[in-house]
């Protein structure tokens, strides 16, 4: 009896029982067999991306998946199955519902690979592929899976190390299933318009130097590299496709889309190999290749994700890709491992357009012996900088390599004084990665700052290879600062006159305890000012500026650790100059980038006493007649002030004369007014003004101008005014016949009239109408009469006073 309802490791399942032995018989046929188990899975569309096969997840018929691996016994699993002769043996299709299986498999270690291209060319019902790799799942026997990376090559497809045991064949009953394969919708589908092939990958910072993308923290990833994909023809040519740039995150995509701008004819999707290329032509392999403009000399050496291409090391390139309708080839990558950063000594950032070069026992190493090609590396915006040395014949060899560093404009040339390198050489270590810092970007304020511009290297071999690859060796550059040189400028003279000559003396203070050289001293000098040859000197040595317009260069200037420069020079005032302040300024560059405060001195412009300034002579004087001009016998009026519009106060002396020294400096060609006044409060009792104050005059340089004041003893001439004289403002015809008469009382002699009204119950404002217009009649009248003096008219309101309410 046998029990064959149930399959295991029971004794039960595993014996041949109550066998009848008759006498005689030769009993045989007894047979234990053994049957291989079921591996098992399905290819399935994995619409919210778990890696679980969900209710309503459908399965996608027609893929193939492929088996691989070693039985226990040690017999390959291909060569056990036929599968040379029969490759379908090792070969299941998956049906309707998505499913593949292999039965028939002994226990062993196995491989399962989906062939994602299949998947790739699953499309809708206007061709657009529908799907693309998504995550794998290892069934219940266990397995490795890589969903780090999804893509269409072998690697980001594949369950692999299956251990395909008798204990999990017999705990499954011969079933080992749930190997899944996961694919999900390609974004936004027919309606984004892109249509595979795709090839994509990222140009990183390798900061481990493993060559491996890790996250972005750890490795950095670089923007603006250019990464263009070009095809190898049937005939030997090629053609470039496409070009793109990493974008932010570094990451770049060559498709359809991404190169529509420039290559539109690639709108229906990308060239793949087998197509036509032209008559007799058709497209053989790809290669990708990236090169970055602001970035040179850096050695590039990809990396093919999934072995997806060739890695020619010499151009930086991946070769020999084979582009699949479909295909989704990712993971395509450009770590860059850079020997190390120049940056800024100060604000440690790294610094653009540092040229480095490498040299061998005083030269520079021939490009032939370096895998750029290039032996001088301009650094781009991350500052990284690399030397991939050859030791092959024609080259230097083992022994001591030095790095030579010129820093762009605004940067002292020469090695940092501010961070100074450390004394080597360095010898690394053999093989392997030997970094000099811990971090691979610039240094921060609280990080080391070692670095080496001496390294002992050992070569050997053929290929790019040294005693190991020396990385982190950052290199810092001196910014040129305006605090490097102290100026101070000084000249003995404060006021100068035109044609004289103002000697000036300059000192530069190095601030630094470290020397400087290649200094460029600068004077600038004022407008209308002049170099005279020959005067200048450097620490008391004859020696000529270069004069270029107003500026005076003392180039190539060096300087001791905090030491000091003296500079002298004189300048010669020209004829055109005018009058002021004139300041002369001196400053120091370095590398055309300030190095210095700016120092000046400054002079004033006087003018000539003689040439330029013009006096004023006058006299106030009794003006008898009032014709305010000075007749024969009108005296001076001594002790009256007078005042001019700068300010200046002048009093006349005992016969009334008055002078102003160059009381003004005209304009040169075309004069100036000038204006002064009489303080009225000065003149003696009773005096007033018989001219205009202020009065001007127009005066020209170097001639003199008179200009005088008239005053004299006015007649006072009181008339009362009361309300009884008026109907309504007006004057009664009475008292107008008498007001008539009124100039020709005051022709005799100048006089002032003063009008007093005396307001009684008209209130004010009617009084002040009727005072107004009264003045306004006396005037009328003097102007008829034509009288030889000017009559002065001074109006007064005389308040009632009140008593018992009544005005009085």
């Amino acid at each position: 009896t046998v029990d064959n309802g149930s399959f295991g490791t029971a004794a039960a399942q595993n014996r041949v029982a109550a066998i009848k032995l008759p006498i005689a018989t030769a009993a045989t046929g007894y047979l234990f067999g053994e049957r291989g188990g079921v591996l098992s899975g399905v290819v399935y569309v994995d619409a919210n991306d778990n890696g679980a096969k969900d209710a309503g997840e459908a399965g996608i018929p027609g893929i193939a998946v492929t088996l691989s691996g070693t039985t226990t016994a040690g017999v390959d699993i291909a060569t056990l199955r036929g599968c040379a002769a029969t490759p379908a043996n090792c070969i299941s299709t998956t049906d309707a519902a998505g499913a593949f299986s292999f039965a028939g498999i002994p226990p062993g270690v196995y491989t399962l690979v989906e062939d994602q291209n299949q998947v790739d060319l699953v499309t809708d019902a206007a061709g657009t592929p529908q799907y693309k790799d998504g995550k794998e799942t290892a069934g219940v026997a266990g397995g490795v899976v890589d969903n780090s990376s999804f893509g269409s090559q072998p690697s980001f497809n594949t369950i692999a190390a299956i251990p395909f045991t008798s204990s999990a064949i017999a705990a499954n009953a011969g079933s080992i299933g749930g190997y899944l394969f996961g694919e999900v919708a390609r974004p936004g589908g027919s309606a984004l318009g892109l249509l595979p092939p795709v090839i994509s990958g990222y140009v990183y910072a390798d900061a481990t130097h493993t060559r491996t993308r890790g996250a972005a923290v750890a490795d950095p990833l670089v923007a603006g590299w250019n990464v263009t994909l070009t095809a190898t023809r049937s005939d030997g040519s090629t053609e470039i496709i496409c070009t793109v740039q990493t974008d932010a995150t570094g990451y770049y995509h060559l498709d359809n889309l991404s190169c529509l701008a420039n290559f539109p004819q690639w709108s229906n999707g990308l060239p793949t190999t087998g197509m036509t290329a032209g008559p007799g032509v058709t497209y053989s392999t790809f290669t990708v290749g990236f090169a970055n403009p602001g970035v040179n000399g850096i050695t590039t050496v990809p990396q093919s994700g999934g072995s997806a291409g060739v890695i020619d090391q010499a151009t930086g390139q991946i070769t020999a890709i084979t582009l699949v309708p479909g295909a989704d080839i990712v993971e395509q990558n450009l770590p860059l491992d850079p020997s190390g950063v120049v940056y800024d000594a100060v604000t440690r950032q790294p610094v653009a357009g540092a040229q480095v070069q490498i040299l061998f026992g005083g030269a520079l190493v021939p490009t032939a012996c370096i895998s750029s090609g290039q032996n001088t590396v301009t650094t781009g915006t991350n500052g990284f900088y690399q030397f991939l040395l050859f030791a092959t014949a024609g080259c230097p060899g083992s022994g001591v390599y030095t790095l030579a560093v010129t820093p762009p404009a605004g940067y002292t040339p020469g090695v940092s004084t501010m961070i100074p390198p450390t004394a080597g050489p360095y010898v690394p270590t053999i093989g392997g990665v030997d970094p000099i810092q811990v971090q691979n970007t610039a240094p921060s304020a609280t990080q080391a700052t070692t670095y080496y511009l001496a390294i002992n290297l050992t070569l050997t071999g053929s290929a790019a290879t040294s005693s190991s690859n020396v990385v982190n060796n950052h290199i810092p550059v001196d910014p040129v600062t305006p605090g490097q040189i102290l100026m101070n400028k000084t000249t003995p003279l404060v006021n100068v006159a035109r044609g004289d000559l103002v000697p000036y003396t300059i000192t530069a203070f190095n601030t630094l305890a470290a020397p400087l050289t290649d200094i460029a001293i600068h004077d600038l000098l004022p407008p209308g000012f002049k170099y005279r040859r020959g005067s200048g000197t450097v620490n008391g040595v004859a020696m000529e500026p270069a004069v270029n317009g107003r500026d005076l260069t003392w180039n190539a200037q060096s300087f001791a650790g905090n030491g000091k420069n003296t500079y002298k020079l004189i300048l010669v005032v020209g004829s055109g100059v005018s009058d002021g302040a004139y300041v002369n300024q001196a400053y120091a560059l370095r590398a055309g980038t300030a190095a210095s405060n700016i120092a000046s001195a400054t002079v004033r412009v006087i003018p000539d006493p003689v040439f330029d300034c013009s006096d004023i002579i006058g006299k106030v004087f009794d003006d008898v007649n009032a014709n305010g001009y000075q007749d024969d016998g009108e005296p001076g009026i001594p002790n009256v002030r007078m005042a001019t519009a700068r300010g200046l106060l002048v009093t006349s002396d005992a016969d009334g004369r008055f002078h102003v020294a160059c009381a003004a400096i005209p304009q040169a060609d075309r004069g100036s007014n000038f204006a002064m006044k009489l303080d009225e409060r000065t003149l003696p009792s009773g005096y007033r003004l018989t001219t205009e104050n202020p009065r001007d005059a127009r005066v020209t340089r170097g001639k003199m101008t008179k200009l005088n004041f008239g005053a004299t003893i006015h007649r006072v001439v009181r008339l009362d005014i009361t309300d009884g004289a008026f109907e309504g403002e007006q004057l009664k015809p009475e008292w107008l016949a008498r007001l008539q008469a009124m100039p020709e009382q005051l022709k005799g002699r100048p006089s002032v009239l003063r009008l007093a009204y005396k307001q009684g119950l008209a209130g004010e404002e009617l009084a002040a109408a009727r005072l107004k217009a009264v003045s306004a009649q006396l005037r009328a009248l003097w102007d008829e009469k034509a009288c030889c003096h000017a009559l002065l008219i001074e109006e007064e309101i005389v308040q009632p006073s009140v008593v018992s309410g009544e005005g009085r």
